[in-house]
């Protein structure tokens, strides 16, 4: 069948949350049929992972990528793709500030080649009977809360099942429409044990997602579990951006983050967690909704395990030496320059370099990297004082909603 009658088949009602991402509604049926097909967010798109895409940078794909992998009948699909990216905003192309226009332009062709060979396989696999288990119970997140550590401490239970893979993203992201047995997959290996269930952290904030779990997840109604954990949302928004800056995806101040759309609102509009919780109670009740605060982690860590394993009426009083281990813990980079530098000399390497000597270079920079420049000093991003205070009282009102709600006693966020 011929690429574009496959096209045609695909249904485009599937991508309405990712079509608002596209400013000019008369494209957005055109774009439907692009993204679905290679597997990509309009976001990836228009973005193109560079420092900024201007009319040069959007010809240099077409100069640089090598595409004979891909059937020529997609050079009209590739080439609308690349209009997609000079039709976006400005603010909405320095997604990520510090990356070069040539690594945006190996991501994306990296993109295409391996959603062209996903196609077939998520095809192929619909059509499969799994027999697998679907979870009964969801960690919703959110980032930067201790999550790696709860999915570690979740794998040792012996009455819980948890993939080792952490942060499926499945549900209201575009992974949704990989289908429910690419999702199966996941729990090929959950046999004997009580629960089984799965950590994701952009669960929470999704408007979408309650709904698909909902649906198919709590088919007896009252049936499945969620766990949340919230941090203070101002302290969560610099471990955030702490951890952008260290990838070398974010502008190097707090203030100039914010005046980006995408950072703005992942720092600020996520953050509003009474919102997220209301839409969460139209399709579960509060009683199935365990909310475990970051701060209670820190102070007793075994106490709040205690509370999951009841939540999840398995043993709760077993225990393991991870539980008191410390995971995923920040650092710090002494000269950001050169950690920006290292990592994209990297990136260059392994793309221009044969294969073996290409990762062989890319491990040497990262252990110069980690040996001369790499602190174990956690990152402590600096805010002015009138920005933290004006953000403080910005999420106020979201989080006496909250404590209203849930009962909870918040004062110290405040």
């Amino acid at each position: 069948m011929k690429l574009e009658s496959i096209i045609k088949l695909l249904s485009e009602q599937e991508f309405v949350e990712i079509l608002r991402r596209i400013k000019n509604d008369d494209r957005q049926q055109e774009a439907c049929q692009l993204i679905r097909y290679w597997e990509l967010s309009v976001a990836d798109v228009i973005r193109l992972r560079a420092k900024d895409v201007t009319v040069e940078g959007i010809q240099l794909p077409q100069r640089f990528i090598n595409w004979s992998e891909i059937p020529a009948q997609t050079a009209p699909l590739r080439l609308k793709l690349l209009e997609f990216a000079q039709m976006a905003d400005l603010e909405e192309r320095l997604f990520e500030t510090r990356k070069p226009v040539l690594e945006g332009v190996w991501d994306l062709e990296h993109r295409f080649l391996q959603g062209w060979k996903d196609w077939q396989t998520y095809q192929d696999l619909a059509e499969l009977d799994i027999s697998a288990r679907l979870p009964n119970f969801l960690v919703l997140g959110t980032p930067k809360s201790a999550t790696t550590w709860l999915h570690s401490c979740l794998r040792v239970h012996p009455e819980i099942f948890v993939p080792a893979k952490k942060e499926l993203e499945f549900w209201g992201t575009h992974h949704y429409y990989r289908g429910i047995n690419w999702y199966k997959r996941h729990f090929v290996d959950w046999h004997d044990q009580k629960k089984g269930g799965e950590v994701s952290v952009s669960y929470f904030a999704s408007p979408n997602a309650p709904e698909q779990i909902s649906k198919q997840l709590d088919w007896e109604r009252g049936s499945l579990k969620l766990i949340v954990i919230l941090r203070e949302p101002l302290s969560r928004a610099l471990s955030c951006y702490a951890h952008w800056v260290l990838n070398g995806e974010a502008p190097r101040t707090f203030e100039e983050a914010l005046k980006i759309g995408f950072f703005r609102k992942q720092l600020c509009h996520n953050l509003h967690y009474s919102r997220h919780y209301e839409r969460y109670l139209k399709f579960f009740s509060a009683e199935q909704i365990l909310i475990v605060l970051f701060d209670d982690i820190k102070k007793n860590p075994l106490g709040v395990l205690r509370r999951v394993f009841d939540f999840l009426e398995v043993q709760s009083d077993y225990y393991h030496p991870v539980f008191a281990k410390k995971i995923n813990i920040g650092c710090s980079v002494k000269n950001l320059t050169l950690h920006y530098w290292l990592h994209h000399t990297g990136v260059f390497c392994q793309h221009t370099l044969p294969e073996q000597m290409g990762d062989t270079a890319t491990t040497i920079l990262k252990k110069i990297n980690q040996r001369v420049n790499v602190s174990p000093t956690k990152f402590k991003p600096i805010i002015d004082q009138e920005l933290y205070q004006q953000l403080k009282q910005e999420f106020r009102p979201s989080n006496q909603r909250l404590a209203e709600l849930t009962g909870l006693d918040l004062s110290a966020w405040n």
